[in-house]
């Protein structure tokens, strides 16, 4: 056994010992509850941020004289492309 293994000896053992993690099951669950809506509202406020800028800039779409199509099957009569890409 090498000093990894043992207990608190690791860099990020802290996230695994109970030490610090509630000891009844109302507090965990709680506790993940909080984190969740911390996660998640993080994620909305970013977004809210952040998000105009990417989807609202050129760089971040796809131009339509991008994309390339493999051959048609025969049973397909349309122009797939044209009905897909919103100019």
């Amino acid at each position: 056994m090498n000093a990894a293994d043992k207990e608190g000896s690791g860099r990020f053992s802290w996230i695994f010992s109970r030490r610090w993690w509630p000891s009844s099951r109302l507090s965990r669950l709680i506790t993940l509850l909080v984190v969740a809506v911390m996660l998640i509202g993080g994620l909305l406020v970013s977004w809210n941020k952040w998000g105009p800028a990417v989807t609202g800039s050129d760089a971040y779409r796809l131009q339509a004289d991008c994309i390339e199509l493999t051959p048609q099957p025969h049973w397909i009569q349309s122009n797939v492309k044209a009905e897909v890409v919103i100019e």
